[in-house]
């Protein structure tokens, strides 16, 4: 299974807002679309599920269209469709169309934490995070093959991601194509594999994330009242009185040139070694887009 995206162009008036997005986004591993605001992520989702006019190119669900696809796409918008004067079993049925009383719509609830209770209160008495998992679930249960998650990560407490997350990985897990968008990039760090990164209307980057958290290798800072000149020809450089900085490709690459230090004499007081999160990295190759690999 995958989700190919193929050519796609759009403008708004003199505004071209998507000028090519082409990426093949495969199944069994979790997707993350970044892009700064205004970039065209929901744009471009708006055209896969063909509410919105592409002005060039074409979304395709493993070779299909999404007007031949519609019942294996589930989708989450950043702002649930949720109905306020209906309960919340009258909205996972409306919304999903699907069996609502089998033994898979019970788990899902009881994932996200949706007690009977709650479902049969109408969706107005809900919270913002509530009818955030509500939304969630009403994808989740339509069981379908491509999972689309615009802003995943709004409304819902620590908890709530959590239950999200390890239903995102089941769904994977089991082939199917998940893609997210969103800026909380701590939370989507722990559950993502691959990152495709927007700039200037393209897709400028598109792998895996561990690999490029590799590349992007590590931050030490130490303090020492060694004397600077001796600490800089390692490589450091001083941003404080005592304390030194340098990037290092890995860590093995530090505990090398540490060990050499030691055996000068170098006394260090404290080593802090910092791994980029996604946000980091995401920033860093924006800034850096003409080296992107």
């Amino acid at each position: 299974m995958n989700i190919e995206s193929k050519g796609i162009k759009k403008a708004f008036k003199n505004n071209e807002v998507i000028k090519d997005f082409s990426f093949t986004i495969q199944g069994g591993r979790i997707t993350c679309l970044l892009g700064p605001n205004g970039s065209g992520k929901t744009t471009w989702i708006r055209i896969a599920l063909g509410l919105e006019t592409a002005d060039r190119g074409q979304v395709m669900f493993s070779g299909q269209p999404i007007s031949q696809a519609r019942n294996q796409v589930s989708i989450v918008f950043d702002e649930p469709p949720v109905y306020g004067h209906l309960s919340g079993y009258d909205n996972l049925y409306l919304l999903s169309r699907v069996d609502i009383g089998t033994q898979y719509v019970n788990h899902i609830l009881s994932a996200l934490n949706l007690e009977k209770d709650l479902m049969r209160k109408d969706a107005r008495a809900f919270s913002l995070g509530q009818r955030h998992r509500l939304a969630v679930a009403c994808a989740l249960i339509r069981q379908g093959n491509f999972i689309i998650m615009d802003e995943p990560t709004v409304g819902l407490d620590v908890v709530s991601w959590e239950m999200v997350k390890n239903l995102l990985k089941a769904e994977a897990a089991q082939g199917r194509v998940v893609l997210l968008t969103g800026h909380n990039y701590d939370l989507m760090a722990e559950v993502v594999d691959d990152i495709l990164i927007i700039s200037e209307g393209t897709i400028s980057y598109h792998g895996s994330m561990n690999n490029i958290i590799k590349a992007a290798g590590i931050n030490v800072e130490l303090k020492t009242q060694f004397d600077r000149a001796s600490i800089e020809s390692y490589g450091f450089t001083q941003i404080a009185p005592s304390t030194f900085h340098k990037q290092y490709s890995n860590r093995q690459e530090f505990n090398s040139q540490l060990v050499h230090m030691q055996k000068r004499g170098i006394i260090i007081e404290h080593i802090d070694i910092k791994v980029p999160g996604l946000k980091e990295v995401y920033q860093a190759m924006l800034e850096n887009k003409d080296e992107l690999p």
